[in-house]
């Protein structure tokens, strides 16, 4: 009987290696800015499938603003 691997999951970014401050940590962060998540929402349990979706949507938003914090 062979176990099927456990997929891995993000943390969230409360407990996320240094504050936060990772690419992830980001994408959360930026998520929170561009209002596609609520505040609260602090992706833990989350798979790689669905960072990735969040990832894609975060990139759309940063492109309206063509990558740029301000202008």
């Amino acid at each position: 009987m062979s176990k099927e691997p456990k997929e891995r999951t993000y943390v969230g970014i409360y407990n996320d290696q240094f504050g936060g401050m990772t690419s992830l940590g980001g994408l959360v962060k930026d998520a929170w800015i561009f209002g596609l998540l609520p505040e609260t929402q602090t992706c833990e349990g989350w798979t790689h499938g669905a960072m990735e979706a969040l990832g894609e949507k975060v990139q759309v938003e940063w492109q309206k603003y063509g990558y740029r914090v301000n202008e």
